[in-house]
């Protein structure tokens, strides 16, 4: 394989991404759910990345940021450290590509989320109670073994391999007018509005949905800095829910080019209405996991 040179994270980036990971992973269905159009009072598309590799579109980034790795990084193994789905995602592209991987995660874990790790054959390690103590953990042994560290979502490569989700859905539903992005680290939805920024003109309007860890000031800042000179700082002030989303302890900041025509809407449902989301998503549409 072949790695390309260091490019601008821009547009080009996720369509060259998406040629890079093609042959590995799952062109995903796009489907109209009834149920929720109806619910809702407008037409509701659904990009069903659960029937992805691995369970979650993570894959499609860990593999972008693993193929475009050199010949020696690969050969000396990867670390990351993730709640589960983006370890997951680093494991199976390090199987495929034959590429030592240490996944560092934090106890409480889900269980099945651990044994698919395991399965692929990567080291896995429980380290600290929270993703911000295995995210440090994980640098330490990166460091000290002398190994690519792969992030989770603030990584140029990992955010250009989640943007292909949506250059499938566009190329699939070419008139969508909102492009709803659930929100974490960050990774996806920057990832979406590049990909957005140079396709239909019609979808410039994303509604990005995120939970944070609880921390002593009672929440976290996720930030979402736009080139033109505007800043859009919003206050995610939920608890946690274990394996919807999470977002570690520092800002995250995404300059990207092409962004500042998008317009951001970010929320911060409670635990109760995630819980309420998914079980609607669930009874519409049965393969939803």
């Amino acid at each position: 394989m072949t790695v390309v040179a260091r490019r601008p994270l821009d547009a080009s980036a996720v369509t060259e991404a998406a040629s890079l990971i093609a042959s590995h992973i799952r062109r995903t269905p796009t489907e109209r759910s009834e149920a929720l159009s109806v619910l809702s009072g407008r037409e509701v598309i659904l990009k069903l990345e659960n029937l992805q590799k691995t369970g979650a579109f993570k894959i499609r980034g860990a593999l972008h940021a693993l193929l475009r790795k050199d010949a020696r990084e690969r050969v000396n193994g990867v670390v990351t450290a993730s709640a589960g789905n983006h370890g997951q995602g680093v494991a199976y592209a390090a199987q495929l590509l034959g590429v030592p991987a240490t996944v560092v995660l934090p106890h409480g874990v889900p269980l099945a989320k651990l044994t698919a790790i395991q399965r692929t054959g990567a080291e896995a390690l429980l380290l600290g109670e929270s993703y911000d103590d295995a995210h440090a953990a994980a640098l330490d042994i990166a460091r000290e073994r002398k190994r690519a560290y792969i992030h989770a979502f603030d990584d140029d490569d990992v955010i250009a391999g989640q943007g292909t989700l949506a250059l499938e859905l566009l190329d699939d539903v070419r008139d969508l007018d909102t492009l709803v992005v659930p929100v974490g680290g960050g990774g996806l939805i920057a990832g979406v509005a590049l990909a957005a920024s140079a396709r239909t003109p019609r979808a410039r309007e994303f509604a990005g949905t995120g939970v944070s860890w609880n921390d002593p000031e009672g929440g976290f800042y996720f930030w979402v800095r736009l080139p033109a000179g505007v800043d859009a700082r919003v206050l995610l002030d939920a608890a946690l829910e274990e394996g919807v989303a999470f977002v570690p302890g520092e800002a995250f900041a995404i300059d990207r080019d092409h962004s500042s025509a998008l317009r951001f809407s970010i929320s911060a449902p409670s635990p109760d209405r995630i819980d309420e989301g998914v079980r609607r998503l669930r009874r519409a549409f049965d393969r939803l996991a």
